[in-house]
């Protein structure tokens, strides 16, 4: 093999030991969330593992991040940074609302707990990320 070709396979290899770390990460970030707010729930499925579907939920919460988020923030630019912040955490809502709607088993009271979830869910995504130290250029 030669030296690019192994460069590229170490990139991708870091890659998705990165993804999958994260994906973990956000999986228990979500679960802590369900646990710690009453707003958040994952509804029970005989003879599916509450981890499971934290592990659906999560990715499915990303897609639909990955589908709404930039679009909104890039509309909201113009109103200036607080607006941003602000609209921020109502389109962190709005996604695990969304998420909620899509995956019968993860469920989010109103918009109101879809708020608080998503700041509670970031305040745990934020510190055991940084534990894990999954965003550092070094990590991995």
């Amino acid at each position: 093999m030669s030296q690019s070709t192994r460069a590229r396979t170490s990139n991708f290899a870091r890659t998705l030991l990165r993804f999958l770390l994260v994906w973990v990460v956000d999986a228990i970030s979500l679960l802590l969330t369900a646990t710690l707010y009453a707003g958040i729930s994952f509804a029970g499925i005989a003879g599916v593992p509450v981890i499971v579907q934290a592990f659906a939920a999560t990715f499915l919460l990303s897609i639909v991040n990955l589908l709404i988020r930039p679009l909104i923030l890039l509309l909201a630019r113009p109103l200036g940074f607080i607006a941003v912040f602000i609209i921020g955490f109502l389109v962190n809502g709005a996604a695990l609302l969304i998420t909620s709607f899509l995956l019968p088993t993860f469920e989010v009271s109103g918009w109101i707990s879809a708020i608080v979830g998503g700041l509670v869910f970031a305040a745990i995504n934020v510190f055991l990320t940084g534990i894990a130290e999954a965003n550092d250029d070094g990590s991995f």
